[in-house]
Formats: structure tokens, sequence, C-alpha cells
């Protein structure tokens, strides 16, 4: 254990600490000089009365201070100043000296070395005196002498700084300071073997150095071993020369005196003693097959047949872990074992042996098992089964324990989809090379999966033209997993060719096809369903009738009227004859309590000129109450081979009317066509099926009336009914021989319910108005000579005033007479207005070839207006004139005169509407008996 002994004065405790941080602050860096030297006479001021080594607090190490000459200090040397001639006090320390360093050895050798210092201290302070002053840190190497020389010291009076380029006045002490080192004690052991010498020979040398010379005494203890011999040397030498007989580990130490009687005894040092018998190596180098783990491991067990002499037996051999290298594994190569030889007395020697363990023997292991009979086809073999080099690997192994590489060397495949045989040929190669070839794994495999047959789908087709069924092709696809070309073949239930017309009703195509290694598909079934022939029929039954009235007893009875409802059909449409086909009517009135009743059965015949098939069935229509209503009538054809369903043109109306003449009535309809511009209203070439009747009550006081109307429109279908009528304008049509030939009525409906004709629509709309202006040609059957078909024309209009729909053209806003009248297809309109009871009536006649809007005697402008109208006429006869204004609705908007008038006199009349936005008005001049109407139409800008 090292001792370190510390003197502490704790006088100088607080000074220490003020003055550790003084020098600080104060000391600059060491400046190195190369030489210090004085020009003046020496001082008288200070005298130098001590220099020590210390640590950083000022603590001198004293002698005997025990340290380790391996482990160089950091030390301080300080000065201790005394004033002299009579203390006064100086300033700017400047100090030089030489410091000298030198390291004493036992065998009297020396090493000196030195080194200048010049640097300043209190600069422009005042100089300590009688205190330590640290002058210097170095490095100090334990046991060296420290000497300080030649030192210089120079000091200000004032106030001013240092100064080093002379010495004015200065301090030498040309012989220094010599600052002891320490005694270090240690010594060195050098061993060797005598040559044919089984034992140890140490020598013992003292390394000491420092303490104060000469030594005076030496001692060695060479621990508890008694099987040894001083050989020179003694106890109390510097050295010391033994043989150890045994080999072991011993405790060593030594301790010197030096000139000041100061001992130091070395710490122990463990010495361990080894064996000096030899090795003979042996005569062969260790070279085995990486399989002969067996003979490696006696090789190893028996020190790689290394001799030896001078041992004492048995030897026990052991060896360090080696690592083989430039070998083509790693299990194989070259390595220099180093061998441990223990003899029975302890000793030990260790040898070198060369190993080389090489690999020459191929891998071994069995091939992988290939497959057999799986359902593959021949050109998908090697993709589904292919070689794995990896896999294959796994299946053999090295003697050596390496990894092993396998290569394919060949790949033969024979046969076809219905039977094939895959081989595959390989080497497996160890780490160095070695190769086992030849191995191969075989795979056989056939098409076993059944084709598959796809077709588009079940077919449902409409039957061609004139024909009992359609043609339709019909194809199937085959998929093979063999990629194979195949065609399906499909048989039809008939028994037909897949090819021939395909009759109305479903059949049955069933599909089969087989590969060529005899696997059978599943058979596919396809239908293909011809619909039924669509066949709407044409009504050319009777549209418009009247009942009668017989006298029983006193009392006056109606007769009902008889319809006849009766459908067309073209031997062309029933391409599948007509034993299966029936025919239903269906009759439903428009008006409640009249009462229609079967007259019999369907009956129909074949008119073979025209080659048409009639079904008819006939009613009688009671109207009890009513004086007229519409009848809608609707048929069904059905059968196995036909129908009427989707068919829009399977209805039409009938009205039947009371045999009066105070109404106007008619029933049919019409089939749009385009006018000569180029246009019509709703859907061209269809039906739009009306009836409609209109009749005074209470003297002309009152209207009556109800219009039933079907028609098209974009391929959809819409009804307007209503009980309402609120206008009505007859005049009465003459030929330029002023012969009556007619009649036109203008009549406006209102509260018009108007919905869309399908199962599932919701679109309608209630409250609209009905525009209707018809022409009355005579009737069919009368005396009356007929010159052309009855006409009419109707527009619809919803609850908002917004057109929605009109036979023709029907310029609500601009010109509301434009209306492009069609003539009946079928059906009749009746005006019932004959001079009887004309006294009554002729209020609402009109005599002329139109009606009358605007004439000699009224003008009125501008029409359409958007401000206001003006009305003129000159009365022919001084008479009683009114003019007023209706809605519509026939609703009395306002009254613009109501005066007498003078024959000859222009009469002005302006109207200007209030709260209305955009609105038809009808407008009314009576001038005594005789009325004139029209109407004007306002649009406000």
């Amino acid at each position: 254990m090292k001792k370190i002994y510390k003197t502490l004065r704790t006088t100088r405790v607080a000074l220490v600490a003020l003055l550790t941080g003084i020098f600080t602050l104060l000391l600059p860096e060491l400046v190195i000089a190369q030489d210090c030297y004085c020009d003046a006479t020496p001082s008288q001021d200070f005298v130098v009365s001590r220099v020590f080594l210390g640590d950083a607090f000022e603590i001198e190490l004293p002698p005997g201070y025990e340290c380790d000459p391996d482990d160089p200090k950091s030390v301080y040397i300080y000065a201790v100043l005394e004033p002299a001639g009579g203390g006064v006090t100086r300033y700017s320390l400047s100090i030089c000296y030489e410091l000298e360093t030198t390291s004493y050895y036992l065998d009297g050798t020396t090493n000196v070395e030195s080194s200048y210092y010049n640097n300043c201290l209190y600069n422009l302070s005042p100089i300590p005196v009688s205190v330590p002053i640290q002058l210097q840190e170095i490095s100090w190497t334990c046991g060296d002498q420290l000497k300080l020389k030649n030192i210089f010291i120079t000091a200000q009076t004032n106030g001013n700084s240092c100064s080093f380029s002379t010495f004015k006045t200065c301090y030498s002490n040309l012989e220094g300071f010599i600052v002891e080192a320490p005694l270090v004690v240690q010594f060195s052991a050098k061993q060797e073997c005598l040559e044919g010498k089984s034992f140890q020979r140490v020598t013992y040398k003292s390394n000491s150095i420092g303490g104060t010379l000469p030594y005076t005494s030496y001692s060695w203890d060479l621990g508890d071993k008694t099987d040894y011999t001083i050989v020179s040397g003694g106890l109390y030498q510097s050295e010391v020369v033994v043989d150890y007989l045994s080999a072991g580990d011993t405790d060593v130490n030594f301790s010197v005196t030096d000139g000041n009687g100061i001992s130091k005894i070395s710490e122990d040092a463990l010495i361990t003693v080894e064996s000096c018998f030899q090795f003979v190596p042996g005569t062969l180098t260790g070279q085995f097959e990486c399989s002969d783990t067996e003979d490696i491991q006696n090789w190893l067990d028996n020190g790689g047949n290394t001799q030896y002499i001078g041992a004492c037996e048995p030897v026990i051999w052991s060896h360090d872990p080696y690592t083989l290298k430039n070998g083509c594994s790693a299990f194989t190569g070259e390595a220099i074992v180093v061998f441990t030889a223990t003899d029975y007395c302890g000793f030990q020697l260790t040898t070198n042996v060369d190993l080389i363990i090489t690999d020459t023997e191929a891998p071994t292991g069995t091939a992988p098992t290939g497959v057999t009979g799986v359902d593959v086809c021949a050109a998908n073999a090697q993709d589904d089964y292919p070689f794995d080099a990896a896999d294959v690997a796994a299946n053999y192994s090295d003697n050596c324990g390496g990894e092993v590489t396998v290569n394919l060397t060949n790949t033969s495949q024979t046969g076809d989809n219905c039977g094939w045989t895959l081989v595959y040929t390989y080497e497996v190669v160890d780490e160095c090379g070695n190769k086992l070839e030849g191995e191969t794994i075989t795979h056989t495999g056939k098409d076993q999966t059944a084709p598959t047959i796809t077709t588009k789908g079940n077919k449902t087709v409409d039957p061609e033209e004139g024909e009992c069924g359609a043609y339709v092709a019909v194809s199937a696809k085959a998929t093979d997993n063999c990629d194979q070309n195949l065609t399906p073949i499909g048989t039809r239930d008939d028994g037909a060719e897949l090819d021939a017309l395909f009759p109305v009703g479903t059949t049955t195509i069933t599909w089969n096809v087989s590969d060529d290694c005899n696997n059978h598909a599943i058979p596919v079934i396809q239908t293909v369903t011809v619909n039924p022939i669509q066949i709407c029929g044409t009504y050319n039954g009777t549209l418009f009738a009247n009942t009668s009235v017989k006298k029983v007893g006193k009392k006056t009875e109606e007769v009902p009227a008889e319809i006849v409802v009766s459908i067309a059909i073209s031997e062309d449409e029933l391409a599948c004859g007509t034993d299966e086909i029936e025919v239903s009517f269906k009759l439903e009135a428009d008006a409640g309590g009249v009462s229609i009743n079967s007259l019999g059965d369907v009956t129909y015949y074949y008119d073979s000129e025209i080659k048409i098939y009639i079904f008819s069935q006939k009613y009688s229509v009671a109207l009890g109450s009513n004086y007229s209503t519409s009848i809608t009538v609707t048929w069904e054809i059905s059968g196995d081979e036909y129908t009427s369903e989707g068919c829009e043109e399977n209805e039409t109306l009938v009205t039947v009317s009371a045999p009066t003449d105070d109404f106007v009535t008619g029933g049919g309809y019409i089939i749009l066509t385009e006018d000569a511009q180029g246009e019509y209203g709703g859907s061209a070439g269809t039906k739009n099926n009306f009836g409609f009747n209109v009749k005074w009550f209470n003297n002309f006081k009152r209207l009556k009336g109800s219009f039933n109307t079907i028609w098209r429109m974009d391929g959809r279908r819409f009804q307007a009914r209503t009980n309402s009528a609120s206008a009505l304008i007859i005049t009465e049509q003459i030929d330029g021989e002023g012969n009556l030939i007619g009649y036109r009525a203008d009549i406006i409906y209102t509260n018009v319910n108007i919905i869309e004709l399908c199962d599932d629509c919701t679109w309608g709309t209630g409250n609209g108005t009905v525009i209707l202006t018809i022409y009355d040609w005579g009737e069919p059957g009368s005396n009356w000579v007929q010159t052309q078909p009855d006409q009419i024309g109707f527009a619809v209009l919803d609850n908002k005033q917004n057109l929605i729909h009109s036979t023709n053209l029907f310029d609500y806003n601009g010109n509301p007479d434009k209306i492009v009248l069609q003539y009946l297809d079928g059906g009749n309109i009746q005006v019932h207005a004959k001079p009887t009871n004309q006294e009554n009536k002729s209020a609402e006649i009109s005599t002329g070839s139109d009606l009358v809007l605007v004439n000699s005697e009224l003008k009125v402008y501008p029409n359409p207006f958007s401000d206001k109208v003006v009305f003129e006429f000159v009365a022919a006869e001084d008479a009683r004139a009114r003019l007023e204004i209706t809605n519509i609705l026939g609703q009395r908007v306002a009254v613009l005169m109501d005066q007498h008038v003078q024959k000859g006199v222009l009469n002005r009349v302006e109207y200007e509407p209030v709260d209305v936005i955009l609105q038809m008005l009808i407008y009314r001049l009576l001038l005594d008996d005789n009325i004139q109407t029209g109407r004007i139409i306002y649009k406000k800008e």
C-alpha cells in the first residue's frame, strides 16, 4: 500500500485560500527565455528564504513522499520572499530562474534536463512577503530532484509595470535551491531457461530511484518457496540470481535504506516461475479429411504428435481455439494450432503445429419424389411443377456440414394432355466443388378437368312480322383448361335445327361438349322465349249514338241506344291462326246512373275481300237522368300465342246522348298528322280519343256539360276529364248562296282533372282548362249533305294557365284562334241549334262563315295588349248597348258600358285590367237582341 504524508499549516489556511485566488488571477502563462541575467548591483530588497514543492493548496510534499514513477503528477514550485533593507513595499515582481531536473538511478547514471522560467507576478500590485508565492506548475516524475539556479528578481518602487528588458536591480543566488526527490523502491525480474535444464533461472535487480545517496543497505525477500538455490549475490546485494526447480508462483519484495536513513519497501510482486522442458516437433503435419472427426480429435488430444524432453511425466496436452483459413469451406483450410504441455512438476511449454483439413467427398442424399397422375395440362406441367433448387438441396448434405448447391442440368418432357412425363436432371455440388451427378425427379400427369360451357343467357324476343315465331341466332362457347378449340353442340327440345324458326313460347336448347381426353362438360340449358304476338286491334264500331223515347200510355219512356263495339284485326297479324285467339270488351260510363248491358257474346266473321277479321259485341246504353255520357271502351286480346298487353291503342270513347235540340255533343277520335308547317301536337300517328257535350238550362242562363279525352304525347298517355262548362259560342256556317251548311262551336271547360295513365304514375294536376273548337258538317245517314268529315281541335292548360297540350298549333298568348283542326277518323259531332225556338236562342247563335271576333261593326285593338285595349263600334240602329268582360270561367270581370246608343255614332270604350297577370278574357257586346262575342289576350310586360 502507498502512503501519502501531508504537513498541514493551520495558521496559513486563510492566507492560502486568499493567495490561491490571487495567483489564479495574476499568474500569466509561463514565458520561457533562453537565459536570465542581471546587469546591475544585487538588490537588498528581498531574500529568498525558502523554496519547496507542493500541491495546489500550498501543502509541501515531504521527504519520503510515496508516489508512482510511471504516473507523472501536476505539482507546483513555491518560493517565500522575506523583506530586506527596511521592508519597503515593492510592486510588479519580475522573476526569472533556471529549473534543473535530475533523475538518479541505482547504477550511478543520471539524466539532467533544464528549462528557463521568466514571468511577471503582481503586475501593478504590492508584492506579498513571508508567504508562499506560487511560481510554476510542472509535470513531475516521482523520484526526480529539482534545483532552482540563477534566480533573478526585480521589483518596482512605485506602481510601474513589470519590465524584462534588463534586471536593473537583482537578487541572485548562484547555487540555487534544491528540492530533494523522495525515495522510490522498485525492482525487475528477468527469467530464462538454461539449455538442457528443466528449471527456471531468475535474475532480480533493483530499479530504485530518488532518496539521498549513497544507499546504505539492500534486502531481498524471495517468498516462501524452498526449492530454489541462490546462485550469486546475497540478501544484501542490489542483484540476486535464483534457480527455481519447480514451476509456480512466489511473492517477492525488496527494501532499501538511503544515506539519510530513510527505508522503503517495494510492494509485493507475484512472480510466476515457468517450466524449462523442451519440445521436439512432430515430423508430420496434421492433414485430415473433414469427415475424419475422430482422427482429428485424437491428433488434438496428443499435441499434434509433438514430442518433448526434460519434463516430469506424465504430460497433459491442451490447445488454444484455432480458426481455419484459406479453405474451400468454413470446415476446411489451414491453421496453426498452439499446443500447451503441462508436466507433472507443473512446468508448461507451448508449441505450434500445422493443421490441414480438406474435403474431397461428394454430397450425399436422396432425390425428392415427383408427383404422379396430377390433373395438369402438358403445356402447364413445368409452370405448375417447376424445378426448385432450394427445395431439392434440402434433401442433401455435405460430409463437412457445409451448404450444398443444386444445378439443373437437363429438362425432358414427353407425351400430351392425355398423359405426359416430365424429368428434371440435376447435380449437387458442395462448397469445395465435389459433385453428385445424374440425380433425377420425375413427374407425371394428364388432363382430368372437363370443359365448361357458357352462353349469352336466355333470350326473349318478339315474333317477326308475319311469322308465328322468330329466327334467333343462338351459340355457345366452350372453355377448356388446356386451351383446346372446342365447339359445343346444341339440341332443341322440339327437334328442329338451331337455325330454324323458334315458335311462340319457350324452346329449350341443351348444349354438350367433350375434350380430347374424353372429359365431358356439364350440359348447359338455354331457353329462347318468343313473346306472344302483340295485337292491338283497330276500333271500327259505334262512336256516337242517340237514345230515343216512346210513349207507353200517357208516359214517355227512354229507349236505350244500341251500340256495337267492334275491332278489326288483319289476317297478316294472325300468323299463328285464329284457333286460340280470344277478344273481350269492357265498357265504363263517364256519368253515374248509366246502365250498360251486353246483348250477346263476342262474335267474329272474316271478310275475305279485305282479309280482315271483325270481332264485335252489342250493348244497350240507357242514360237514365243524364242527357249524355262518354263511355270508355277497352278491349283485351289473349291466347297462348297472342296478347294485347302494352298496347296503347286498345281503348276509345263512345258518346251516347239523348235526342234533344238544345246541346252540342260528339265523340270519336282523331289521328294527328303534320300540318302544313310540319308541326303537330302530341304524338303523330296515334289516336286521340274524345267525348264531350254541353247543354243550356234555364232558358240559356246556365251551361251544363262534360268533357273526356285521352291523348298521347311523347310516348305517354294522359286523360283530361271535367263536368264544368263555362262558355259556349255557336256560329252558323253559310255557303256562298246563303245556305246553312254546318255549325262551329267554341266551348271552354273548367275544373279539368288532368292525370297520366299508367300503373305507377304520380303526375297530375287539377283545376285545368280545356278550350275546344269543333265543326259539325252534318250527321251521317241524314238528309243533310255532308260536305266533309267533322273537325275538332282542343288545347289543355294547367291550373296556372300554362299550355300542356294541343292537338296542333295553339298560340295561347298571341293568336288564340290559331288552331289547325283535325278531321275525324272515327266518330261524329252534333251541334243541335236548329231554328226551333229561335227567338230564345238567337243570342247564342251567330250567322256567318266563321266566329266573329272583329267585324265592321266592332273593332278591338290592340289584341293581344299589355296596357289597355280599345273597343270601337257604330250601331246600325238606336239600341241599348251592354259591353262586358268575363274570364274563361264565365265569371264577370267588368261591365264597360250599359246605356242607349244612337245610330251612326262612333262609340269608344277603353279597358285597363287591374290585378291580372296573364289571362284570356271574353267580351260580349249586346245591341238589343244581337250579340257579338270574342276573345282578348292580356299579357303584362
